[in-house]
């Protein structure tokens, strides 16, 4: 339950995930991401398979708020996994919680490429295995970043190269449901990335 000094917003449960937080806050776009961090964010680890978050919504009249969000980390407890959820909760803040949902599969994208971006820049040995979808996903993630570092995302081939990369990310086990993970062909960008 220790906080965050950086980000008093963002709790965790142990010293391995505080020294993640910190690798992140020495990479520029990782101390962006921390500091984007607007409302509170639990972070758990230690549990079995993949990392998750949950944010905790309450449905008014208005629309669904959400309050909080709950972060649990998988067996992996990295700097990308993270990046990863703490993107997503960058993404939920900045989209709420019907438009995430609805380019669900589109955020995941966003989000591996962020990680992408982060473990190419600062040479980091993590290695991401299946994690885009084997060889094929690592090449058109490779390309996406060529893409947004040239900023030329206009170019059709950024609209292929990135339909490509879900192709590949379906192939993981936890994307093959597209009604879980909904792809929206007409939200085929990276603007939360690029805000970073």
């Amino acid at each position: 339950g220790a906080s965050y000094p950086k980000n008093p917003k963002i709790t965790m449960d142990k010293p391995t995930v505080r020294a993640v937080l910190d690798s992140l806050y020495n990479d520029c776009m990782g101390q962006l991401l921390i500091n984007a961090i607007g409302k509170s964010v639990t972070i758990t680890s230690g549990y079995f398979g993949g990392s998750s978050v949950r944010p905790v919504v309450y449905d008014l009249p208005t629309g669904p708020l959400i309050t909080n969000y709950n972060v649990e980390m998988g067996y992996r407890c990295d700097s990308l996994s993270v990046m990863e959820e703490l993107m997503h909760v960058y993404q939920y803040q900045r989209l709420g919680i019907v438009d995430f949902q609805d380019a669900k599969m589109n955020n995941e994208v966003e989000a591996k490429l962020a990680w992408y971006m982060y473990k190419e820049r600062t040479g980091s040995k993590i290695s991401i295995g299946n994690a885009l979808g084997g060889n094929k996903g690592i090449f058109y993630f490779d390309r996406m970043n060529d893409f947004v570092l040239n900023n030329d995302l206009e170019n059709p081939a950024f609209a292929e190269i990135y339909e490509n990369a879900v192709g590949a990310l379906r192939t993981v086990g936890a994307y093959r449901n597209e009604d879980r993970y909904p792809f929206d062909p007409g939200k085929m960008n990276v603007e939360n990335l690029l805000e970073l």
